[in-house]
């Protein structure tokens, strides 16, 4: 019978860590299925989710500290099991910001999908100069799971708001 765990990592950013890491997986019997990996700032992050079996993740739970050590990483692991279907219908929409930067962009976002109990699937966000003017222009991207019950017009309407107070510009639309 198959393992599933998740491995986390951060540490300063070098060539070679996702080398060492699927080196490290692959030589006791992991298998990557899905990952994530940036560096941010000068640190590396990654989150990937690996079967392997029992004996496998027994092994790597055993030697995880020489991962660490070899790497510089500090490293979380732990199982999981497959998601339990949910009890309610949902669909998979798409969210898109674009603002000149300023705290609380994120938090007013995330806050409004989960009190719709709006699951946030995959969220990415940059900071980068303006192509003139150099201004710090805030941009993100999510893939969010919505219930049925939510009302698109309503979620639009909450999202809007968001976006007149604090001046962002939000596009939300079904996932093509």
């Amino acid at each position: 019978m198959k393992t599933r765990a998740v491995l986390s990592a951060i540490g300063p950013d070098r060539p070679g860590l996702v080398a060492k890491i699927t080196d490290f997986l692959l030589a006791r019997g992991g298998n990557v299925e899905d990952s994530r990996m940036a560096v941010l700032g000068g640190d590396f992050a990654v989150i990937l989710l690996f079967s392997v079996d029992s004996a496998g993740f027994e092994t790597i739970m055993r030697d995880r500290e020489r991962l660490a050590a070899e790497t510089d990483l500090a490293l979380v692991l732990r199982r999981t099991e497959a998601r339990a279907p949910q009890d309610e219908a949902r669909l998979l929409w798409q969210v898109k910001a674009v603002a000149l930067d300023h705290p609380g962009i994120v938090h007013r976002l995330s806050e409004a999908l989960a009190q719709r109990g709006i699951n946030i699937v995959e969220f990415e966000s940059h900071v980068a100069p303006a192509p003139v003017s150099g201004t710090p222009v805030f941009s993100m991207e999510a893939a969010i799971s919505v219930p049925a019950s939510v009302r698109a017009a309503d979620l639009r309407a909450a999202l809007a708001r968001i976006g007149d107070e604090e001046c962002v510009d939000i596009d939300v639309r079904p996932d093509a």
